[in-house]
């Protein structure tokens, strides 16, 4: 079953979120390569919308063309492998140039319990200036609780884009 409500009603932790995703383009121009990415859809909205991470020229974390890279992050995803950071947090979003943290990333904290993934605590930040971390702007978003069955469902067709 899936539940429909907005991002203000969930702090109420007891309702599962959906999550499905869609692909989002990034023209190509001058000094910009061309991109297509996932966006994932939390309760029926767009998280990059959500997040605005457009407005600091990010893409999505699994992006077409990049097999071994959307490999790699659905093992990350799915908790097999570690998550990228040394804070244990996991880009969501990145810089469509070359997805380094160095850039500024949307990240997010991943863990699972009791057959739900869990998305929490969404932080703009990268790995040299402490001051231009954000998590204030993000204090209203989730967490997304996932039921395990959907969410591995999603994150496996995401990383086959």
């Amino acid at each position: 079953m899936r539940y429909s409500y907005s991002f203000s009603d969930m702090k109420n932790y007891n309702k599962p979120s959906s999550i499905s995703y869609q692909i989002i383009h990034r023209k190509g121009e001058q000094n910009q390569t061309e991109r297509f990415s996932v966006d994932f859809i939390i309760n029926n909205a767009s998280l990059i919308k959500s997040l605005k991470a457009q407005n600091k020229h990010l893409m999505g974390r699994f992006v077409m063309g990049f097999t071994a890279e959307n490999i790699k992050s659905k093992d990350i995803f799915l908790l097999k492998d570690e998550a990228d950071l040394d804070n244990g947090r996991t880009m969501l979003y990145i810089c469509p140039e070359c997805g380094d943290i160095g850039c500024g990333a949307i990240t997010v904290k991943i863990s699972k319990k009791e057959g739900f993934y869990i998305w929490e605590n969404f932080t703009y930040e990268n790995n040299y200036d402490d001051d231009m971390t954000d998590e204030e702007s993000y204090q209203y978003l989730g967490p997304f609780y996932f039921i395990e069955t959907e969410y591995v469902n999603a994150i496996t067709q995401a990383a086959g884009i």
